[in-house]
């Protein structure tokens, strides 16, 4: 599954499982490639939804960056989108095939690197 650009950064990750391998060999490479990008996007839509995320505790601000990209689903949507539109069309078949559970991830794994950043 080692078919990425040579644009992505290259992770010496291994997983057990297909998901796992996807995830480790796809999704990681291409958030950390987009983590500015993703960053700048939750800071413009927690303006527009009138959060302040520097201000306040780290918990305040991590529960309603959680809030509204697990809730919004504008938001959710350009943020998945944002991270499957790197994708190959080969790995944009794996993604559709389990598209509920890469969602999971992709969000998931969204909000790790938004706490990381705090």
């Amino acid at each position: 599954m080692n078919r990425t650009p040579k644009i992505r950064p290259e992770l010496n990750l291994s997983g057990t499982s297909e998901a796992e391998e996807f995830q480790n060999t796809v999704l990681r490479p291409v958030l950390k490639l987009q983590h500015e990008l993703l960053l700048r996007l939750i800071d413009e839509y927690a303006a527009q939804f009138k959060l302040d995320v520097y201000r306040g505790t780290k918990e305040t601000v991590l529960e309603e960056v959680t809030n509204l990209v697990q809730k919004q689903r504008s938001v959710k949507a350009t943020l998945i989108g944002t991270v499957i539109g790197q994708f190959s069309t080969a790995e944009l078949e794996v993604y559709l095939a389990g598209r509920k559970e890469y969602d999971k991830r992709i969000q998931q794994m969204i909000l790790q690197r938004f706490r990381d950043s705090l």
